[in-house]
């Protein structure tokens, strides 16, 4: 990885990534980013950064309520969930685990 460009796709569950319009065959080897709407591009960019920089980060390690971004444009809510891979975390390999969250009409 590209310390300077975190977050390129190395793998993705088809199944996962399906609700967000994208093949594995189209995400491997482009950045995380193709999954997030602007405002949290440069937040989880800077994120992944100070993690490889300094070995911390106050991002990883959490679930947290974000948005992600459809390949057609739209934004859905999520759980975002960054984790450096348990045995590879030298090579900063990260999971990411999204989970859409589904919004009830009343």
């Amino acid at each position: 990885m590209d310390p300077k460009h975190p977050g390129c796709i190395r793998s993705i569950s088809e199944e996962g990534f399906e609700k967000l319009g994208w093949t594995p065959l189209e995400a491997v080897g482009r950045n995380i980013e193709i999954f997030l709407p602007d405002g949290l591009r440069q937040l989880v960019s800077d994120a992944l950064r100070t993690h490889i920089s300094s070995g911390n980060s106050d991002f990883l390690y959490k679930t947290r309520m974000g948005f992600v971004q459809h390949q057609m444009g739209y934004v859905l809510p999520a759980l975002i969930h960054i984790t450096p891979h348990p045995s590879l975390e030298e090579e900063f390999i990260y999971v990411v685990v999204i989970r859409i969250v589904e919004i009830m009409r009343i």
